[in-house]
């Protein structure tokens, strides 16, 4: 089977990420979320341990997390702007899903933890290729609690999983910035 290089290239290069405040609220299905999770597990992993795991929250349970992630961040953070509490709560409100990405480590002795990242970096990537390719928006944001320790007590995630970011999925109305990438050629160092 041949694959068009160009509709690859199309979808990959005009990917971007659209933060939550830029949603237009319009609801995503969930079909087209399963679609994502599905191109997800497509990633590539070492040993085919699939670290990625997901924990998704959609209607009611987006403004609860929204809730207690800014309590966990006002424990750490007793001054947290009030603007920025706001806007946490604000993209919950627009976003359809938000799923916090998680990453099961030790499935094999063999595999370093660090090949079990990237593979759950790989299946973020599929993830947000395949919600690009349906008119969806998305943002990986790796702010917050992501690295607070007590993200893991209220995730409920064991002590072999780590949080790696919350990513944030709806639709925007907006056009998506036309941007550009550096020479590539410059990051290339061929060895004859």
């Amino acid at each position: 089977m041949e694959l068009s290089y160009s509709e690859l290239e199309k979808i990959i290069s005009t990917r971007r990420s659209v933060r939550p405040t830029q949603f237009s609220g319009e609801p995503v299905s969930q079909h087209e979320l399963m679609r994502c999770f599905e191109m997800a597990n497509w990633a590539p992993t070492h040993g085919n341990t699939e670290p990625w795991r997901f924990i998704v929250f959609g209607g009611d349970s987006r403004f609860v997390l929204a809730k207690d992630h800014i309590a966990a961040l006002l424990e750490s953070q007793p001054d947290l702007p009030e603007a920025k509490q706001t806007k946490m709560q604000l993209m919950a409100e627009k976003s359809s899903f938000i799923i916090a990405v998680v990453v099961q480590l030790k499935t094999m002795s063999k595999i370093r933890d660090i090949e079990e990242y990237e593979a759950v970096s790989c299946a973020v990537q599929n993830f947000h290729l395949a919600a690009h390719s349906q008119g969806l928006a998305g943002f990986w944001s790796t702010g917050g609690c992501t690295f607070y320790p007590e993200a893991q007590s209220w995730l409920q995630l064991d002590d072999n999983q780590q949080l790696m970011g919350f990513f944030y999925v709806g639709k925007t109305d907006r056009s998506l910035p036309v941007i550009s990438k550096g020479n590539v050629s410059e990051k290339i160092r061929w060895v004859d």
